[in-house]
């Protein structure tokens, strides 16, 4: 009976070794994908934030401020070497290689002075590049959503029309409410841009004169100086575009 009750132990044993295996491969795996489509969001992010950050500054001082950035990420980047942080290291050897391109190609971005941006953005608004039954669902998804269990309201106090105005290109008469955090917004108006739904010149700049966050006015440089919502946050978000993409699909 003890030689019985042993082996039926030493198998138990086994089975949760290899339980525990088979669920410390699948946590990597998760872990490696989460941490690809992360980089990924940040490598779109950051280009997009870089080319902004270059036409506010004149081209005489480029070369200044990119040696000047180039120099606080060769430290960070020392710093997560020592801590062996293995996704902050290739992050930072990415930023490296944007500012040598940016080093040698900054010239082909056009300086915008603020006076000539306070002119030039009067008559420069977004682009849809959709139907409008994709325009409606985008609304309709932000004025109320359903996400795990949750109920989330991004826009409030916004008609369709409104919204429609601002989005299609209209002349801006009023904006839109953004009903929560300002890095939310920056995030929903980048995946807009990724997707090719929007486009526009000074991307920050017409956010800013589009939208309202929390019924309160905010600059080109609050919004462009914010990162990454929450993982929540950006699930929720990233669901609508899976819903647009099976729309286009169809």
């Amino acid at each position: 009976m003890d030689k019985k009750k042993n082996y039926t132990n030493f198998l138990n044993l086994c089975d949760k070794i290899q339980k525990q295996y088979y669920n410390s491969v699948i946590e990597q795996h998760v872990q490696k994908k989460q941490l690809e489509k992360e980089f990924f969001r940040f490598t779109k992010e950051m280009d997009l934030t870089f080319k902004n950050w270059l036409t506010q500054i004149s081209r005489n001082e480029r070369e200044k401020h990119i040696s000047n950035y180039e120099r606080k990420v060769k430290i960070e980047l020392n710093t997560y070497k020592i801590n062996r942080n293995t996704f902050e290291i290739k992050k930072s050897q990415w930023i490296l290689k944007q500012i040598y391109f940016w080093k040698d190609h900054h010239h082909s971005i056009k300086y915008i002075s603020s006076q000539e941006s306070e002119i030039k953005h009067e008559k420069n608004y977004f682009t849809f590049n959709e139907d409008e039954k994709k325009l409606k669902m985008i609304y309709d998804f932000l004025c109320e959503t359903e996400y795990r269990n949750k109920t989330y309201y991004f826009i409030k106090n916004t008609s369709y029309k409104t919204f429609k105005d601002v989005i299609i290109g209209n002349s801006v008469k009023k904006k839109v409410n953004w009903n929560a955090y300002i890095n939310s917004l920056k995030y929903f108006i980048e995946k807009m841009y990724s997707k090719n739904l929007l486009e526009g010149s000074n991307l920050w700049i017409l956010t800013a004169d589009a939208f309202l966050v929390n019924n309160k006015s905010f600059t080109n440089k609050n919004i462009s100086n914010k990162t990454t919502p929450s993982a929540t946050i950006t699930n929720v978000i990233d669901s609508l575009f899976i819903r647009v993409d099976r729309v286009q699909n169809i």
